[in-house]
Protein backbone atom coordinates (compact mmCIF):
# COMPACT_ATOMS: atom_id res chain seq x y z
CA UNK A 1 0.00 0.00 0.00
CA UNK A 2 2.93 2.39 0.56
CA UNK A 3 5.08 3.22 -2.38
CA UNK A 4 6.88 5.89 -4.33
CA UNK A 5 5.56 4.71 -7.68
CA UNK A 6 1.93 5.02 -8.65
CA UNK A 7 0.50 2.78 -11.34
CA UNK A 8 -3.11 2.78 -12.56
CA UNK A 9 -5.69 2.16 -11.16
CA UNK A 10 -4.27 3.87 -8.07
CA UNK A 11 -4.31 7.43 -6.82
CA UNK A 12 -1.20 8.92 -5.25
CA UNK A 13 -1.60 11.10 -2.18
CA UNK A 14 1.08 13.78 -1.59
CA UNK A 15 3.05 13.13 -4.75
CA UNK A 16 6.50 14.70 -4.63
CA UNK A 17 7.06 14.52 -0.87
CA UNK A 18 9.43 12.15 0.91
CA UNK A 19 6.57 9.72 1.41
CA UNK A 20 3.26 8.98 -0.22
CA UNK A 21 0.37 6.55 -0.10
CA UNK A 22 -0.83 4.67 -3.13
CA UNK A 23 -4.44 3.54 -2.82
CA UNK A 24 -6.46 1.47 -5.27
CA UNK A 25 -9.26 3.56 -6.75
CA UNK A 26 -11.87 1.04 -5.63
CA UNK A 27 -11.09 1.85 -1.97
CA UNK A 28 -12.99 4.80 -0.55
CA UNK A 29 -10.34 7.13 0.92
CA UNK A 30 -9.34 10.74 1.41
CA UNK A 31 -6.23 12.64 2.47
CA UNK A 32 -6.20 14.28 5.88
CA UNK A 33 -3.86 16.82 7.47
CA UNK A 34 -1.97 15.98 10.63
CA UNK A 35 -1.73 19.10 12.76
CA UNK A 36 0.99 19.75 15.29
CA UNK A 37 3.93 18.05 13.54
CA UNK A 38 7.34 19.55 14.25
CA UNK A 39 9.89 17.29 12.50
CA UNK A 40 8.08 14.22 11.21
CA UNK A 41 7.21 14.12 7.51
CA UNK A 42 3.91 12.38 7.11
CA UNK A 43 1.21 11.59 4.59
CA UNK A 44 -2.08 10.60 6.19
CA UNK A 45 -5.26 9.16 4.72
CA UNK A 46 -8.49 7.68 5.99
CA UNK A 47 -9.67 4.55 4.25
CA UNK A 48 -13.21 3.34 4.64
CA UNK A 49 -13.26 -0.38 5.39
CA UNK A 50 -16.25 -2.64 5.95
CA UNK A 51 -15.40 -2.58 9.68
CA UNK A 52 -15.16 1.23 9.73
CA UNK A 53 -12.60 3.95 9.00
CA UNK A 54 -8.87 3.43 9.48
CA UNK A 55 -6.15 6.07 9.53
CA UNK A 56 -3.06 5.11 7.52
CA UNK A 57 0.19 7.03 7.83
CA UNK A 58 3.31 6.97 5.67
CA UNK A 59 6.09 8.56 7.72
CA UNK A 60 9.72 9.58 7.44
CA UNK A 61 12.04 11.15 9.97
CA UNK A 62 15.47 12.26 8.79
CA UNK A 63 18.24 10.60 10.83
CA UNK A 64 19.64 14.03 11.74
CA UNK A 65 16.36 15.13 13.36
CA UNK A 66 15.43 14.02 16.88
CA UNK A 67 12.11 12.29 17.41
CA UNK A 68 9.61 14.50 19.21
CA UNK A 69 6.87 13.14 21.49
CA UNK A 70 4.44 15.72 20.08
CA UNK A 71 4.93 14.31 16.57
CA UNK A 72 4.10 10.79 17.71
CA UNK A 73 1.11 11.97 19.76
CA UNK A 74 -0.23 14.05 16.85
CA UNK A 75 0.15 11.08 14.51
CA UNK A 76 -1.84 8.75 16.73
CA UNK A 77 -4.65 11.12 17.67
CA UNK A 78 -7.91 10.23 15.91
CA UNK A 79 -9.92 7.68 17.86
CA UNK A 80 -9.74 5.26 14.92
CA UNK A 81 -7.50 2.25 14.33
CA UNK A 82 -4.16 3.43 12.93
CA UNK A 83 -1.53 1.81 10.74
CA UNK A 84 1.79 3.68 10.55
CA UNK A 85 4.55 2.55 8.20
CA UNK A 86 7.77 4.22 7.28
CA UNK A 87 11.28 5.03 8.38
CA UNK A 88 11.78 6.63 11.76
CA UNK A 89 15.42 5.47 12.08
CA UNK A 90 14.40 4.22 15.51
CA UNK A 91 16.20 1.11 16.74
CA UNK A 92 15.44 -0.75 19.93
CA UNK A 93 16.52 -4.13 21.32
CA UNK A 94 12.96 -5.41 20.79
CA UNK A 95 13.41 -5.12 17.00
CA UNK A 96 17.08 -4.28 16.32
CA UNK A 97 20.37 -5.30 17.95
CA UNK A 98 21.75 -1.73 17.88
CA UNK A 99 19.44 0.47 20.01
CA UNK A 100 19.19 4.26 19.68
CA UNK A 101 17.69 6.97 21.86
CA UNK A 102 14.84 7.54 19.43
CA UNK A 103 14.14 3.79 19.47
CA UNK A 104 13.83 3.90 23.26
CA UNK A 105 11.46 6.86 23.04
CA UNK A 106 9.31 5.13 20.42
CA UNK A 107 9.26 1.88 22.40
CA UNK A 108 8.23 3.76 25.54
CA UNK A 109 5.40 5.50 23.70
CA UNK A 110 4.11 2.27 22.20
CA UNK A 111 4.19 0.46 25.57
CA UNK A 112 2.31 3.28 27.29
CA UNK A 113 -0.31 3.53 24.53
CA UNK A 114 -1.06 -0.11 23.65
CA UNK A 115 0.63 -0.02 20.22
CA UNK A 116 2.42 -2.82 18.39
CA UNK A 117 5.64 -2.49 16.40
CA UNK A 118 6.56 -4.83 13.59
CA UNK A 119 10.06 -4.47 12.20
CA UNK A 120 12.28 -6.52 9.93
CA UNK A 121 14.20 -9.48 11.33
CA UNK A 122 17.32 -8.42 9.44
CA UNK A 123 19.01 -5.02 8.93
CA UNK A 124 17.58 -2.90 6.13
CA UNK A 125 20.92 -1.28 5.31
CA UNK A 126 24.18 -2.68 4.05
CA UNK A 127 27.31 -1.63 5.93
Amino acid sequence: MFCELCLPPHTLVNKGRQNSCSVHLSIDHYAIPVHGLMRLEETAIYVMLASGPMKILAVYLMPSRPIVDLDVSASFSSGYPILMAGDLSAKHLDWNPSPTTRGSLLCGYTCENSCLIYGPDTPTTVL
